[in-house]
This record gives structure tokens, sequence and C-alpha cells, in this order.
């Protein structure tokens, strides 16, 4: 038999979200009070399927196997039989990380459907990959708007100039800075917490008085919409 193996990503393609293993959340906070934290997954197909877990500290590229980010995953991998769901276990191992801001890692889950024997077959392997925000135990959740509270801009020569005094992330998925009636898409980026060196470019610069009108993502996987001054 020969077979072809061809790697997907979903959080690459778009096209794939309706892929046939799922995870319950598009984000993973981690409290760092609490002992695990507990990921469901589900097969919403009439297939089984072996599934693949671990995580990473931002490689890609990584593989099973190739975990260098400080979590245990119980069970690492798993078959799925149709139609079912199963939970899995996300353990912090202890390893030291900063207590006054959150640290974000990564959780990656691979399907591999089955191949038929005796046959020419390609085996589609999907991947997702969502973050998992590491929140220490001192840090409580946001309240709602806790996270644009902390955003501040500041004028520069091409968009804004970015500052989280929170200590959370903040992923912000579009903005636009609108000065006088003239609207400029910005470029935008997830913003680390108590920084202050984030940039979110245009083809104009921002002006002091100009507004910014952008959406970013909450703890449940909500988009938020915010509008604040640039100083």
């Amino acid at each position: 038999m020969k077979k072809r193996v061809l790697v997907l990503s979903i959080c690459a393609l778009p096209l794939l979200a309706n892929a046939s293993v799922v995870l319950e959340n598009t984000r993973i906070i981690y409290d760092g009070g609490k002992e695990g934290k507990t990921v469901k997954i589900t097969n919403n197909d009439a297939t089984p399927y072996i599934v693949q877990l671990w995580t990473d500290s931002g490689n890609t590229h990584s593989r099973p196997g190739e975990s260098n980010a400080p979590f245990i995953i119980l069970p690492p991998s798993f078959k799925m039989t149709p139609n079912s769901v199963q939970t899995t276990r996300i353990i912090y191992n202890g390893s030291p990380l900063p207590g006054d801001r959150e640290s974000i890692f990564y959780f990656n889950m691979v399907q591999v459907p089955p191949v038929q024997q005796n046959q020419n077959a390609m085996a589609v392997v999907l991947k997702n990959r969502v973050k998992i925000f590491y929140r220490p135990a001192g840090i409580a959740a946001p309240g709602a708007r806790a996270l644009e509270a902390g955003l501040s801009f500041r004028a520069a020569a091409r968009g804004v100039s970015v500052t989280n005094q929170s200590p959370y992330f903040v992923s912000v998925v579009s903005a636009l800075m609108n000065c006088t009636g003239n609207k400029t898409k910005l470029s935008v980026d997830m913003v680390k917490p108590l920084s202050n060196d984030a940039h979110w470019s245009a083809t104009t610069a921002g002006r002091p008085g100009c507004t910014i009108d952008y959406t970013y993502v909450n703890d449940f996987g909500g988009k938020i919409t915010a509008r604040a001054k640039i100083e």
C-alpha cells in the first residue's frame, strides 16, 4: 500500500474550520491558582480518528514529542470513536514563569484519519493550534472592558504606538484610525502585557485627537469593539 500524508493547518486555512474533530474553545485560559485545565474535544464525524496533542512555546513547526512548553497533557494521544467526546487535562509543570503578567504558549492538536489497507491513499492530517494564556494565581480574570482600559495610543510617523498597562495579553483582530473623517486601516498584532513597544502601522501618520476603532477577543472568544483617542 502506498500512502501519502498531507498536513493542513486549520489556523492557517479558515475553510478547514469544519474539521471533524474540534476543540471546545478557540483559546485556553490556564488559571495558575488551579491544579490543571480540562479541555473538551468532540468528534462530529461517523469516522474514528487518532488524535495527538502537544504544546509549544512559539514554534509553529513543532511536532508531537517536541514540546518545550511547561505543560503536561494527559492523555497526549488517543483514539476517538465516531460521534464521541473526549476530555484531556493540561497540567502546569511548575517551571518558573512571571507572576505579575500572563505568559503565552500554544496547544496543538492533529487528527489522523484511518487509511484502508491494500489501496493507494492520501492521509489528510488536520492540525489545529490555539493559544494558551497562563494566568498567574495572583491575577484575577479581567472584568468587562478591563482589557481596553489598559491600552493607550500615541501618535507615530506611520500609525500609532501602543502601551498596555494591564497584566493581560490583548488579541486585537482589526483596527481603523479615523482622522477628521479619513479612515485608515491599521496593521494590528497582539499586544503584550505591561509593555510599551507595540506599533500598529498604517500608510499615514497618527495624530493626537484622532480616534481608533478596534476589535479584540475576550476570554471566551467573543469579539468586542472599542474606541480610543490618540494622545
